[in-house]
């Protein structure tokens, strides 16, 4: 039977898998139900807490499950962030950038679902590679990316922490290579307005791939 995660269960410091490093995050015991979800599996942590996956108890549809910090739910701006990371996430219907599925909160502390995606990030792809990657490997990869930053514009949301570890390589039913934007909730993430203004923020505030 799965168990109620209660807020003394989640701040433990975690390592990532992939998908972020170091920091303090959301420890739950694998079984602990938070909402209407069963956690399966740590995938990764980051700065701002730790990301499971976890499936819904009633449909059994398996998603992907990032939780706030314990330490950081107790502080209003750092919850602010995770749900603006939400809201702007939930904002971008695009195929490159990850789906928000839900949002919520148990004992105080936000989580938000995300489609759950098997593969890695860009910066341990290219750690396998270290001679590079071929011309039309890097075309498949990076066009699709361009596209999906160039819709977080349109939509007036700049980044501003692109790199290597916000992109992830999913891999398709057929085995091919989807990037997928991640990690829209950095404190440089923000509203724009449409123009020329945005796309110089772009330029001086973008991280280099």
């Amino acid at each position: 039977m799965a168990t109620r995660a209660t807020a003394s269960e989640l701040p433990v410091e975690g390592h990532a898998e992939g998908a972020g490093r170091g920091g303090f995050v959301a420890q739950v015991l694998s079984g602990a139900a938070i909402g209407k979800y069963r956690i399966v599996r740590q995938l990764g942590a980051g700065g701002m807490g730790a990301v499971y996956e976890a499936v819904h108890e009633e449909i059994g549809k398996r998603v992907a499950l990032k939780i706030l910090s314990s330490d950081l739910a107790m502080d209003p701006e750092a919850q602010e962030r995770f749900h603006r990371e939400a809201t702007n996430l939930s904002r971008l219907e695009h195929p490159h950038i990850v789906a928000v599925t839900d949002f919520g909160a148990q004992a105080g502390t936000p989580y938000l679902v995300m489609e759950l995606l098997r593969g890695e990030d860009l910066a341990d792809h290219l750690l396998r590679h270290p001679n590079g990657l071929e011309i039309a490997e890097t075309a498949d990869l990076f066009l699709p990316i361009c596209a999906a930053v160039f819709a977080a514009h349109q939509a007036g949301i700049v980044h501003r922490d692109l790199k290597p570890r916000n992109i992830f390589l999913a891999r398709t039913q057929v085995l091919d290579l989807q990037p997928k934007v991640l990690d829209f909730g950095r404190d440089g993430c923000g509203l724009v307005d449409q123009g020329v203004d945005a796309a110089i923020q772009t330029v001086v505030c973008g991280a280099i791939l």
